[in-house]
């Protein structure tokens, strides 16, 4: 009677969970992850541990979810102490959207570490559908208008606009950058290239084009060495690495025309000099002919009337200025011998009846 026996009843443990909803977010890209959010419901004991994974259209071998630390690819994701009655939101993935189109995912609940099972397993797994988009980048480009005539040696700025109708584009990053929330400091998107009578002239690296409003404005500087008619063509992606839908708009196209500057000699006029008197015959010569022609007719007036216009000179104002005398001329012509005689001296200076004799 030293030993009591004691008979304790263990019952099992019944778990059962319930996969409630899942929101799959919005349609992706090809090459995007697609995000789900799973609802997650206890409905009886609580459970220690287990895993969630997803498969994609029926397959037997679930998605990978993450990688450890040695790089192994880990396909669940793990939880633990889901208590009675609680709801808990559990993100899953799927990474590898290599396909466009519609797919269907299932995400499949599974308790771990454990000789128990689920007691209802019909409501451990859930469905939802995915759209992948095809990843069809829209890159365009923009040229601003140029003029149609620039001069030889002028520089030409030509500025260039690159845009992104799609998804975001990017990147080409160093192998430095690890943070990828400031990529677009370190990291290229697409190429610009700007072509000169189909000679590369410059290419340019933009920075990452963001979905849909992605834009960059690159100028671009040209100076022509020889006179003629050159083509301009801008063009995003010349290497057609990034595949769009439609690549009409990825190029820009504009034609100038150099031309060499004349310069216009412009000569000054010339200063005619101002007119000599000399250089006008039709003005002085009447002139002359006309004095010559009244001197003539005042000396034969003179002689004509036979007065002695020698004999003195009359007296004017001025004579009576300088001292009130008349001025004679000192000579007196005799009209009946035809002799003129000085009349201080009495000499005769000469005779016309002399000469007349003579010519007797």
């Amino acid at each position: 009677n030293n030993v009591k026996s004691l008979l304790i009843n263990v019952a099992t443990p019944d778990y059962d969970l319930t996969l409630v909803s899942v929101d799959s977010g919005d349609p992706v890209f090809k090459g995007d992850y697609v995000e789900m959010i799973v609802q997650i419901r206890n409905n009886m004991a609580g459970i220690p541990s287990f895993e969630l994974a997803v498969y994609l259209d029926n397959s037997s071998s679930p998605e990978v979810q993450s990688y450890d630390f040695e790089g192994n690819p880990v396909y669940y994701v793990p939880q633990e102490d889901l208590l009675y009655n609680e709801v808990r939101f559990v993100t899953v993935f799927w990474k590898t959207t290599s396909v466009p189109g519609f797919h269907n995912l299932t995400i499949v609940a599974q308790i771990t570490n454990s000789d128990f099972e689920d007691q209802d397993l019909a409501d451990n797994s859930i469905n939802t559908t995915v759209f992948i988009k095809p990843k069809n980048y829209q890159l365009s480009i923009e040229m601003t208008q140029l003029p149609s005539q620039i001069y030889l040696n002028e520089t030409l700025k030509i500025t260039v606009g690159a845009l992104n109708f799609g998804p975001e584009i990017c990147c080409e990053c160093p192998e430095s950058v690890t943070n990828m929330e400031n990529a677009s400091i370190d990291c290229i998107g697409a190429e610009i290239s700007l072509f000169i009578d189909g000679a590369l002239l410059e290419i340019y690296q933009t920075k990452p084009l963001g979905r849909v409003i992605g834009e960059e404005i690159r100028v671009f500087y040209w100076q022509p060495t020889a006179p003629g008619t050159y083509y301009l063509e801008a063009i995003i992606d010349p290497d057609n690495i990034i595949d769009e839908y439609n690549e009409l708009d990825n190029r820009a196209y504009a034609e100038v025309n150099v031309t060499v500057e004349e310069f216009v000699v412009v000569e000054p006029e010339e200063v005619a000099d101002e007119e000599s008197f000399f250089d006008e015959p039709l003005i002085w010569a009447p002139l002359i002919v006309l004095g010559i022609a009244g001197l003539g007719m005042f000396v034969y007036s003179r002689l004509g009337e036979g007065d002695d216009y020698l004999e003195y000179y009359e007296e004017s104002d001025n004579a009576q200025k300088i001292g009130g005398v008349s001025q004679q001329s000192g000579f007196r012509y005799d009209p009946a011998t035809g002799q003129t005689i000085n009349t201080e001296t009495g000499e005769v200076i000469g005779s016309k009846l002399g000469v007349d004799e003579e010519k007797d």
